[in-house]
């Protein structure tokens, strides 16, 4: 019996051939895949415009009050808790100024002293009370303040 070779050598070089293009289209076909999902993600991304590299950094600004204040209170100091319903409010504006101060029970004007000074005496309610202070000059400038005082009847 004789052995007959079942492929010819043309037929391999079919093969060959064919694995080739296989291995071709298959790598062409993974880089039109990958630009096909990163193209649209490249295109979106925007590209930020370089900062001038010899830009001088802006020099901090000191903030200033250019006025004196026209309203100073000593005492009490805001948010502060009584155990007496009868406080005196002390402060300091320019002399002879008006002083309007409104509270939940009364509203009183008073006039600063020749040094500026004055005094108010306030009736607290229990709890919170606002207390709305306005100083006003002879040339008609003002300033306002407010503050809350607190009266509590419970031992603190």
């Amino acid at each position: 019996m004789a052995l007959r070779c079942l492929s010819s050598p043309s037929k391999i070089f079919m093969k060959k051939d064919v694995i080739l293009a296989l291995v071709a289209g298959f790598i062409i076909g993974s880089g039109i895949a990958i630009l096909a999902v990163k193209l649209p993600v490249m295109l979106s991304t925007k590209v930020a415009p370089k900062e001038e590299t010899n830009k001088t950094p802006p020099l901090p600004s000191a903030v200033t009050n250019l006025k004196d204040s026209l309203l100073t209170i000593n005492q009490p100091r805001d948010q502060t808790i009584f155990n007496e319903d009868g406080i005196t409010l002390l402060g300091k504006t320019k002399p002879s100024a008006a002083i309007v101060v409104e509270s939940p029970l009364t509203s009183n004007v008073y006039e600063a002293d020749k040094n500026g000074s004055f005094s108010a005496k306030l009736k607290l309610t229990e709890g919170g009370n606002p207390v709305y202070i306005t100083a006003i000059d002879e040339t008609g400038e003002s300033e306002s303040k407010t503050l809350t005082f607190f009266y509590s009847t419970e031992k603190l």
